[in-house]
């Protein structure tokens, strides 16, 4: 889901949404929107988003705005992340999250013993 503010992205399992350390990331050479980046890089939702700055705002590259993700998901699992696409949508949904407007629905699949 795209809107002119804001948008929905899939994460993958296995990917950052945004820099930072974790044990989970799994390292892979660049793919052709990532060159010039060095030989291996983490997956990162954010360096994904960046690399299509003609669609995105100052906002994907600010660290002190989480370059626009509200929220985060652990590296293992796949899942829905919504993604500022301006600072006036950073702080509109930041303010929705925080005032439990947004409904988070959580859902496990499991095979074999648990």
């Amino acid at each position: 889901l795209e809107l002119p503010d804001r948008l929905v992205l899939l994460k993958p399992p296995g990917w950052e949404v945004k820099r930072g350390r974790s044990r989970h990331a799994e390292v892979m050479r660049p793919p052709h929107w990532l060159e010039g980046e060095g030989e291996g890089v983490q997956r990162q939702l954010s360096s994904f988003l960046q690399s299509f700055q003609a669609r995105v705002s100052a906002i994907s590259r600010d660290a002190r705005h989480q370059y626009g993700f509200l929220h985060r998901l652990d590296v293992p699992s796949s899942g829905l992340v919504l993604v500022a696409k301006s600072y006036e949508a950073y702080y509109d949904l930041s303010l929705q999250l925080h005032a439990d407007q947004v409904v988070r629905d959580y859902l496990a699949l499991c095979h074999g013993w648990v």
